[in-house]
C-alpha cells in the first residue's frame, strides 16, 4: 500500500496517505510486541517444574513479528504461534496474522538479513535465508559462494 501512495508516477500518489499508511503500521506493530511480551505466551505450558515460559520478541519489522517462544518442541510452539495469533486478529479485525514459520535457530544479521533453520510438522529442517549476499543478485558469485 505505502508503495503505491508513495510512488510519485503513481496514478494513486497522496503523500499524506503514505505517510498515515506507515504511521499506523508502525503502531500495529508496537502493539503487537507489547502483547506478545504481556501475555507470557505459556498457553497453559508451564514446565514440569513449574516454571512459566516467558517469550521475547526478537525482530519486528513492517510485515513481521518473530517470536522467541523458549519452548523447545515443534506442538508446543504451534500451540503458542496459534494462540498469539488469534489473539492478535482479534485485536485487529481488518487485518490478520498468520504463522509462517517455526525456526529451531535463527542468526539475524540486520533489518531483513537473517539466516535460520525452519522446521515443519513432521521434524524436516530446511535453510532459510532473507536478505544476505547469497541471495542478494547484486553480489558476485564468489561472494554468494563463499557465503554459503
Amino acid at each position: 500500500m505505502y508503495g503505491c501512495l508513495g510512488f510519485a508516477g503513481s496514478r494513486f500518489s497522496s503523500r499524506p496517505l503514505a505517510a498515515l499508511t506507515t504511521f499506523k503500521g508502525r503502531e500495529i506493530l508496537t502493539h503487537t510486541r507489547e502483547l506478545a511480551e504481556s501475555l507470557s505466551l505459556d498457553v497453559s505450558l508451564t514446565l514440569a517444574n513449574g516454571m512459566k515460559l516467558i517469550s521475547q520478541v526478537v525482530y519486528g519489522d513492517t510485515d513481521s513479528v518473530f517470536v522467541n517462544s523458549n519452548v523447545t518442541t515443534y506442538p508446543e510452539a504451534l500451540k503458542i504461534a496459534n494462540e498469539f495469533k488469534k489473539l492478535v486478529n482479534e485485536r485487529y479485525k481488518l487485518l490478520e496474522i498468520d504463522l509462517d514459520a517455526v525456526f529451531e535457530r535463527i542468526l539475524l544479521l540486520n533489518k531483513k538479513k537473517y539466516a535460520a533453520v525452519k522446521i515443519d510438522e513432521a521434524g524436516e529442517k530446511t535453510t532459510e535465508v532473507k536478505g544476505l549476499d547469497m541471495k542478494r543478485r547484486e553480489f558476485s558469485k564468489i561472494s554468494k559462494d563463499t557465503s554459503r
